[in-house]
């Protein structure tokens, strides 16, 4: 499915408040809260990392990602960006053991070992881990998607005794706001406005994957 993005980057203190503005303005929580955990793959040359920074429309990020420590909700994704315009595509892992690698995430207790894909299509390896927690929100007409991802966290991984092991993270010093929407005739532009204006919140290309590569390489 695709559907347009914008990122507004946001801070710690005003997320409860942008939640409160969110329900009083129209929108509902289609899902409960969860913790979102991403392992990014790249190659050794960071040439994804570089296509993103430079402002290249036609972009790509490939990730391991899984939800609330939930081994089994593990999946591949690929997702896709032209200028605003994103598309995801997911696929299941394959199981066979010689293509996988397995990683040690030590950051939880008790520690959690999953195996993930070792390298993909031949280039790509993975690089490192991006954590947060993710509000969900949709309007009521149900044209327009909002998350708010804060609590976000950044780990390397390192090569430990034939496996990937994350040994710690580092915090952001920022939130991200993201809004979603299939029809540039739909979306409730009011309503963002009002939203924008009311936090200060600032427009951005904000890729969490990227400042992660600034923060910890």
């Amino acid at each position: 499915m695709k559907r347009f993005e914008k990122k507004l980057i946001t801070f710690e203190k005003d997320m409860s408040h942008i939640e409160n503005f969110l329900l009083t303005n129209g929108y509902f929580n289609p899902y409960p809260k969860r913790e979102i955990t991403s392992i990014y793959y790249d190659a050794p040359d960071f040439r994804l990392y570089q296509i993103s920074e430079y402002g290249i429309s036609e972009r790509s990020k490939i990730r391991v990602r899984y939800y609330n420590s939930d081994i089994d909700s593990l999946r591949l994704e690929y997702k896709l960006k032209q200028s605003e315009l994103g598309t995801k595509r997911i696929e299941p892992i394959m199981q066979d053991k010689s293509f996988l690698t397995r990683f040690d995430n030590k950051t939880v207790t008790p520690a959690r070992k999953m195996y993930i894909p070792s390298i993909i299509e031949n280039i790509y390896v993975p690089i490192l881990v991006v954590s947060y927690k993710r509000t969900y929100f949709e309007s009521t007409c149900e044209s327009t998607r909002i998350t708010l991802d804060k609590s976000i966290r950044y780990g390397r991984l390192f090569e430990n005794s034939n496996a990937l092991e994350l040994k710690h993270f580092v915090p952001s010093e920022s939130c991200v706001t993201e809004i979603k929407y299939g029809d540039k005739n739909i979306i409730n532009y009011k309503g963002i406005e009002m939203l924008t204006e009311k936090y200060n919140l600032i427009l951005s290309r904000f890729s969490k994957y990227c400042q992660a590569v600034q923060y910890l390489f």
